[in-house]
């Protein structure tokens, strides 16, 4: 038969086997059998000194190999085997002895154990698996004098751990090992974040566990200071964020395991907010505003409105009307219309719509100004010259009247026969190409249908069209191209009425229209002529040349009733009922060049540097000064009626929410509001 121990060989016969035979010496009195094994399988327990076989019989020639796998205890012994490894030949083997010393345990005791998995292992083997704090002993003794040496075989994990062996090795000297102390710490780790999208850098503060403050300067990875335990928890937080940014934290909870926590993202972003405000007086179909030159909105209703898209903390906004209402015409204008947004929503839009064309040159809707008015520079930076570019940087050169469609505003420059065109909401400013070029010729007064400004050219007696969109330029009346007819009264070498180019004037300064007409201030002649928009045609609508009547009439405005003329030469502000023509004095002022309304009020420029208002044009009035100093030709900016000063102010006009200036020697456009 054959056997199936380790290296095991058959020679000869399967009926010739042999038997493993062995002498034990010193067992005697141990309470637990001695265990023996041959080739590793074939087990025999021996429990008293003298000789034992093993129960299988092995032909010749077949190796053997006797260990012991127990050795017994009660008291503990230690067991070695001499001799025990070999092959059979030929015979029964009876030269293996096995020497019963006494044996004697090594262990200690263990402590700040939390985790599972913890191996011993005593002299690289007799591996011993503990799970709780306290005395231990390895289940092999050792003999006397012979030397232990306790390592850690597998650390501790769930929570990973870190276990030192202390007083681990040395010789047994006749007593059994307790003084072997294992000593385990749970393991900590860093908790780590990766910032990006900062914008600020400062003021940034996260949080972990409700406790362990990070402060954070830059995008990029930072850790906390104090490490975790492994298998405590950890969750990161934003404590606090930069100044209109928000942070969101990914991955930013969980437990700690066994390595450092690296995958938290802490992402940050510019805090956006919303645009809006409230629309009032709103009637008509199609009003769409626009804000930063992209962002459409459809307000079909009066009350809140709101942009869909937000903008980010510290950016500017600027809403213009981009389609004006329709069926009934109207014309909207926006307070309140840029700025830069400061961490909060914007809500103090405010949108008023009147049902009226641009009238005069300007929008009737009476401004709401600040309790301490301001005068500020719009556009220009106070230099002489035709110059486009921002508000900072543009130039102009001698600016003269202004007129506003709501959300441009329009100057002429006499200095430079240039047609300016201003943005209300940014300040830019850029010139209008004319085509044909240069047809200008000093002009001094200029108004607005919306859609082609109306200026006059003092020099060549011409009243011209220029279409906004294109700059096409063409004559409106005048340049007595034959057929009209002599206007009647004194004064009228060069006063002839006839359509287009039949006309004549002289010296013609301001202008203004109700819509259907326009009306000239021809100083000169010391009228006021009224053009048919539709038909060209030119009459004389106040005034026959004597100078008692109208004498050097510089500007004019209207609310579609009446005509309020700066009456130059007689000092005063003439009322004009555009459907009599007779003028009566509305009040006396020194000096008026530039004048507006909004249908309540009056607001003219003064050759004595200044700004005044005329209040309750339809029940009588007070006439104040409101911006400047009497006398004073000086460029601040400030407190209207106090600080702020201006030199030579020609025109004015109103898009419903401020006055807009032209500072004709200061070289800039100023604002009142």
């Amino acid at each position: 038969m054959m056997g199936t121990g380790a290296n095991l060989s058959q020679v000869g016969p399967a009926t010739d086997l042999f038997r493993i035979q062995v002498n034990v010496v010193g067992l005697t009195g141990s309470t637990t059998p001695l265990v023996l094994q041959n080739n590793g399988a074939d087990n025999l327990s021996i429990t008293a000194d003298g000789a034992a076989s093993f129960t299988t019989g092995w032909p010749s020639g077949t190796s053997y190999s006797v260990t012991v796998l127990t050795q017994p205890t009660g008291p503990a012994k230690v067991c070695l085997v001499s001799g025990g490894t070999g092959t059979i030949v030929s015979g029964d083997v009876s030269s293996i002895t096995i020497n019963c010393t006494s044996g004697y345990t090594v262990g200690g005791n263990i402590s700040g154990l939390a985790g599972t998995g913890l191996v011993l292992q005593n002299n690289a083997g007799d591996n011993l698996t503990l799970s709780a704090n306290g005395a231990f002993a390895f289940a092999t003794p050792i003999a006397n004098g012979g030397a232990y040496a306790v390592t850690v075989l597998t650390q501790p994990a769930g929570p990973t751990q870190t276990c030192v062996v202390t007083s681990g090795a040395g010789v047994i000297a006749g007593a059994n090992i307790t003084a072997v102390n294992i000593n385990c710490t749970t393991n900590t780790y860093t908790v780590g974040v990766s910032v990006s999208g900062l914008i600020g850098f400062a003021g940034l503060v996260l949080q972990n566990n409700a406790g362990d403050n990070l402060n954070i300067a830059a995008n990029g990875a930072a850790n906390f200071a104090t490490p975790v335990a492994s298998g405590a928890a950890y969750a990161v937080t934003v404590l606090s964020a930069p100044a209109g940014e928000t942070c969101t934290v990914t991955s930013g909870s969980g437990t700690i395991a066994s390595a450092n926590i690296t995958g938290i993202a802490v992402t940050c972003a510019a805090t956006t907010y919303s645009i809006g405000g409230t629309a009032t007086g709103l009637a008509g179909s199609g009003l769409v505003l626009q804000n930063n030159g992209g962002d459409n909105l459809s307000v079909t209703t009066n009350g809140a409105f709101q942009f869909a898209t937000s903008i980010a903390n510290a950016s500017a906004y600027v809403v213009t009307v981009l389609t004006q209402p329709s069926t009934p015409t109207q014309t909207c204008s926006l307070q309140n219309s840029g700025g830069t947004v400061a961490a909060a929503n914007v809500t103090n839009l405010q949108l008023n719509c009147v049902t009226a064309n641009i009238v005069g040159g300007s929008i009737p809707i009476v401004p709401v100004f600040t309790a301490t008015p301001q005068l500020t520079t719009h556009s220009g930076n106070g230099s002489f010259g035709t110059v486009d570019g921002a508000a900072g940087t543009a130039r102009f050169a001698g600016p003269r009247r202004i007129t506003t469609d709501g959300t441009n505003l329009y100057t002429i420059e006499s200095a430079s026969n240039a047609v300016r065109q201003v943005s209300i909401a940014t300040g830019a400013a850029s010139t209008i190409t004319l085509t044909p070029s240069n047809p200008l010729n000093q002009p001094r007064g200029v108004t607005t249908d919306g859609t082609s400004l109306f200026i006059t050219s003092n020099a060549s007696n011409l009243v011209h069209r220029v279409i906004i969109a294109t700059g096409a330029v063409s004559v409106m009346a005048g340049g007595n191209s034959g057929g009209g007819t002599l206007c009647a009264g004194s004064n009228n070498a060069n006063c002839r009425d006839g359509v287009g180019t039949a006309a004549e004037f002289n010296g013609p300064e301001g202008i203004t229209s109700d819509g259907n007409f326009l009306y000239v201030a021809d100083s000169g002649n010391n009228r006021i002529r009224r053009i048919s928009i539709a038909t060209q045609a030119v009459t004389t609508l106040a005034g026959d040349g004597s100078t008692p009547i109208i004498s050097g009439p510089k500007d004019m405005t209207t609310d579609a009733t009446n005509l309020y003329v700066a009456d130059n030469g007689n000092n005063r502000v003439l009322r004009i009922p555009i459907a009599t023509g007779v003028p009566t004095t509305l009040f006396a002022i020194t000096g008026a060049r530039g004048i507006t309304t909004d249908g309540t009020n009056l607001y003219m420029t003064t050759d004595d540097h200044r700004l005044q208002m005329y209040n309750s044009i339809n029940t009588g009035g007070t006439l104040t000064s409101i911006a400047g100093a009497a006398g004073v030709d000086a460029y601040v900016n400030g407190t209207a009626n106090t600080v702020a000063r201006m030199d030579s102010p020609n025109g004015v006009t109103n898009d419903g929410d401020a006055l807009y200036i032209s500072d004709t020697r200061n070289w800039v456009i100023r604002k009142y509001k």
